[in-house]
């Protein structure tokens, strides 16, 4: 059984889902895999071979575990016992992930023209003040604005972003790519709506292009472009 002494680093909460581990994010790694082994093996031992396994989420609350302790705790954890670790989370922001979330919440800026057999990237919006010639290639992460005539290929939300947004001064014989729906202009998009045009994904999946002045109602998220449109 499990010892008198007031055991708090490893707290074990039920759910619906299964079970929440929460693991005390101030006390020491030792003494949390010592706790852990205590109650995880008096508490959760498979009675039966067929017995279906316990699903587990381990919060670390405000701590970033290297890969070694988190591999320390799943084996203690799915050792002899009846619970299997679906994940392991922390409040923790690693600087990967933050320096990834500033990069897309900011905009690029360029100017000049993109010539035939250019490549631009963008980690997150993209404003272009130049032409895109044909046979060049510029996309974003983000939403693409450009101050300019389009030519070439342009591929917003790249990575797979469905409300990416794509704005021009004019749009001609391009190539325009949201997400994963690709759509030429000339063959999508009528001669008045050529300039001052704006390109975006619908309600039935597809990329439909329209004047610019629209983007308010569409894209109310758009602040930076308060004022603008």
């Amino acid at each position: 059984m499990i010892s008198n002494r007031n055991l708090q680093n490893v707290i074990i909460k039920g759910t619906k889902d299964g079970l929440t581990l929460h693991l005390n994010d101030s006390c020491s790694f030792q003494s949390i895999i010592e706790e852990l082994n205590e109650k995880v093996s008096i508490s959760y031992r498979l009675s039966k071979k067929d017995e279906p396994l316990i699903p587990v989420k381990v919060h670390t609350g405000n701590r970033q575990f290297s890969q070694e302790e988190q591999e320390n705790i799943v084996s203690i954890i799915e050792s002899n016992s009846k619970l299997l670790v679906e994940r392991i989370q922390s409040g923790v922001m690693v600087i990967e992930e933050a320096t990834r979330l500033i990069e897309e919440g900011q905009i690029k800026s360029i100017v000049g023209k993109v010539r035939s057999g250019q490549v631009i990237e963008a980690p997150g919006d993209l404003l272009l003040i130049g032409d895109i010639n044909s046979g060049a290639l510029v996309r974003a992460v983000g939403n693409i604005f450009i101050i300019g005539t389009v030519k070439g290929y342009v591929h917003a939300g790249y990575k797979g972003k469905e409300d990416a947004v794509i704005a021009a001064s004019k749009m001609e014989d391009a190539v325009i790519s949201i997400a994963d729906l690709k759509a030429a202009v000339v063959a999508s998009c009528t001669k008045e709506r050529l300039n001052q045009c704006c390109a975006y994904i619908n309600d039935e999946k597809e990329i439909e292009f329209d004047k610019i002045q629209v983007l308010k109602q569409l894209r109310p998220n758009l602040t930076r472009l308060e004022g603008v449109i």
